[in-house]
């Protein structure tokens, strides 16, 4: 693990993304796959809460929009060849979505919606409160051990699903959370975001073999 703390170093210095980012993401246009059904508003915030439903599998999802942007508002469960469930307990699964290789991240979104890049998680991280305050809007607003919980004020409810190594060891459900972008660092890493018991959001990298949580992000 000592490889992956240097290289999360190195990352943090060339990409994480900062406070003051205010980029502001394409435009998305409506699907008959998202259907909205209420605005919640907020001092901070106006959120659309919609539902979008797998095809594959009939899995049906919440979703939000922040930053024009439409997300899955629950980790990704589809059961592919990549897709694993903390301890392997299906249990697990059902209240915290799979864990998936960066491979799998990349090509299991259902059609008309895609794994985001490490650009549009900023834009949306971003909106959120930046770096320094991203994690306290966008967890969920219980879960979380060490006093880590949120105010969910976006409506994009993190949980701390844990991730497995690449040796097949599971680590820290209940503490941490990551998701996988669809952007390659080299051959062996890729970019990830990260969310602790800290109000902040972390931009790095980790290796393809590892398995993070999946949001997927309309087209």
């Amino acid at each position: 693990m000592n490889r992956f703390f240097w290289f999360s170093a190195i990352a943090l210095m060339l990409a994480a993304c900062g406070d003051d980012d205010n980029s502001v993401a394409p435009s998305t246009e409506s699907s008959s796959s998202v259907k909205s059904s209420s605005s919640v508003k907020s001092s901070s915030s106006s959120v659309t809460i919609g539902s979008m439903t797998d095809s594959r599998d009939g899995q049906t999802y919440k979703t939000v929009v922040i930053n024009n942007q439409v997300w899955m508002a629950e980790n990704f469960k589809y059961e592919s060849e990549y897709y694993s469930c903390y301890s392997n307990n299906d249990s697990l699964c059902s209240k915290y979505g799979g864990l998936y290789t960066w491979r799998g991240a990349k090509t299991d979104c259902p059609e008309g919606w895609h794994l985001p890049d490490k650009d549009e998680f900023r834009w949306m991280i971003g909106k959120a409160g930046g770096q320094t305050m991203a994690g306290k809007m966008l967890k969920s607003k219980d879960g979380w051990n060490d006093d880590g919980n949120g105010s969910d004020t976006y409506g994009f409810s993190v949980l701390p699903a844990g991730y497995m190594e690449v040796t097949g060891g599971f680590r820290l459900l209940g503490r941490t959370a990551c998701f996988w972008t669809s952007t390659q660092y080299d051959d062996n890493y890729a970019y990830y975001i990260e969310f602790d018991k800290s109000d902040g959001a972390k931009l790095s990298i980790r290796e393809i073999g590892m398995s993070c949580s999946v949001r997927c992000v309309k087209d």
